[in-house]
């Protein structure tokens, strides 16, 4: 439903991405119990999945230590990658937030979805990059 919004309006694709990238940033705060860090990463929209088809998602590499204004750096806490309904639902909030104010949705409609069992969003967390993990191409 809501990738027609994304389909025809493109311009909300980077919005997207700041979503995400607020939701990642609000989760690590939150777990080292700091709102000074920030993080680095690269965050890509990608509209395609493996078949050509229509499959809106956002590629992020994050760094696995986060910094604070004076330069002090703090390793990232373990994250439980089974479960990740906390990052979840705050991309599916920051998104809503966004396409409401971008006047693309009504708050009937985020209602209704938020109401579904499966609401079409999900967050996935794959291994962290090594830098001597033989299984890179870099």
């Amino acid at each position: 439903m809501l990738r027609l919004h994304f389909l025809h309006h493109r311009n909300l694709l980077p919005k997207l991405c700041r979503c995400a990238w607020n939701s990642i940033t609000m989760f690590l705060q939150e777990a080292l119990d700091r709102d000074d860090v920030f993080l680095g990463g690269i965050l890509v929209p990608q509209t395609f999945g493996g078949m050509a088809n229509w499959n809106l998602h956002v590629h992020a590499l994050i760094t696995d230590t986060c910094w604070d204004r004076e330069g002090n750096h703090f390793p990232m806490p373990e994250i439980d990658t089974t479960d990740l309904q906390g990052i979840e639902k705050l991309f599916v909030s920051l998104v809503f937030t966004m396409l409401l104010k971008e006047e693309m949705i009504s708050k009937e409609l985020v209602e209704n979805m938020c109401s579904w069992k499966h609401s079409g969003f999900s967050v996935h967390c794959g291994k962290p990059i090594k830098t001597c993990d033989a299984d890179w191409n870099g």
